[in-house]
């Protein structure tokens, strides 16, 4: 098997095992949560929620505890990375939009004609949500060609809040600011 090819099919597995990582953490954390509410309010939770709840409902600690493994194994990446530079900027999302009446329990997305998880498959805050202890900030980085506001991810070393907030301070200096001025203000 050529290298490329056997780096592809591992990239696409460890993809594959952060964002089940990732949901196993967030349905711990936040479908917990809210799985209190589902008996009063399901109905009136959007399809969203009401997932992250009935799987929150019947998530274990062994569930939550391999998350965090899989977070150790991908800080074992994410920290060498680190060591050499202070912050690490990356796009929030693998597209620009999805529609606003995106659903994920029926609809999809696809990202260069490949089907992706339709709850977390396209967002990339999702590796940082679980790796919780590397502070990240979003910061706006313009607008794409269908004119909705974009977004990028800047993240730092371990308990590192201030490089990560210096360099979003930095960032927003250099391009001037986002919605000081009306005219680049998201239209609503």
């Amino acid at each position: 098997m050529e290298p490329q090819v056997h780096a592809r099919r591992l990239v696409g597995r460890l993809g594959r095992l952060v964002l089940e990582a990732g949901l196993a953490y967030l349905n711990h954390l936040f479908g917990a949560f809210l799985s209190k509410l589902l008996r009063d309010h399901a109905d009136e939770m959007t399809t969203y929620a009401r997932k992250f709840a009935e799987e929150g409902a019947v998530s274990k600690a062994t569930d939550f505890v391999g998350s965090l493994e899989v977070a150790g194994r991908m800080y074992m990446t994410l920290g060498p990375l680190l060591e050499k530079y202070n912050v690490l900027i990356c796009p929030t999302t693998a597209l620009p939009s999805v529609p606003a009446d995106y659903d994920q329990s029926k609809d999809e997305i696809r990202i260069n004609g490949k089907l992706v998880n339709p709850s977390l498959g396209w967002v990339m805050t999702t590796p940082f949500n679980t790796m919780s202890r590397c502070p990240v900030l979003s910061v706006p980085s313009g607008h794409a060609k269908n004119g909705v506001p974009t977004g990028i991810q800047i993240v730092g070393r371990t308990y590192s809040d201030e490089d990560v907030f210096r360099a979003g301070m930095a960032y927003e200096k250099a391009v001037g600011g986002w919605y000081g001025e009306k005219t680049r203000r998201p239209k609503l």
